[in-house]
Formats: C-alpha cells, structure tokens, sequence
C-alpha cells in the first residue's frame, strides 16, 4: 500500500509528462507536505501558465484562488474608506495665511 507521500510524488510527475507532452516546459517543486507543478508555453506570441498544488495539507491560498465563503461574506460588510490625496487636502485645516506674519 503507497503512502501519502508517494501518491502526491506520483500525481505530481505523472501532471508533469501531460504537460511536456502538450510542449509545456515543465517543472516540479516537492517539499515534505506539497508538490507544485508548473508549466508555460508561449503561443503566438502569449503566454500560458499552469499551476497544479497538491498538499496534504488544508490549504489556503493566501493571495490567490477562490476563499471560503464566510470570509467572502464578513470582507463584504466591512466598508473601507480610504481618502485620496483630494479628500485630505479638502480637508485640511492647513491655511498658508496662518504661517506668515505681518509685522
């Protein structure tokens, strides 16, 4: 019976002969818990990538890839404000007539 550790080896070389067989240059990153395969081909001048992660491991992806819905949900209801310089300046107390004095 195969380990953990072997199926995830095997997946991860068995996606990277599909893509080298569909021209993708690619290459495999295997740590002890996750195998990333990567590949890239540029056709007619653009550029497809592909990203396969497998883990064993509950992963989420930090800056990319869907999120779970109840952090989707929460990150709605929060309302962010961020003034732009415009707002700031419009804003402001600052008057130049303050700082010079007429003696």
């Amino acid at each position: 019976m195969k380990n953990v550790r072997q199926t995830k080896d095997e997946l991860a070389r068995k996606i990277q002969e599909c893509l080298k067989d569909a021209n993708f240059s690619a290459d495999i990153d295997i740590t002890e818990h996750e195998a990333i395969v990567f590949g890239r081909v540029e056709i007619e001048g653009q550029t497809i990538k592909v990203v396969a992660h497998i883990s064993d491991r509950d992963v989420t992806p930090a800056n990319h890839g869907t999120i779970h819905p109840e952090v989707a949900r929460s990150r709605l209801a929060n309302a962010y404000i961020r003034p732009t310089l415009a707002n700031r300046a419009a804003t402001s107390t600052y008057t130049p007539s303050e700082q010079t004095r007429k003696d």
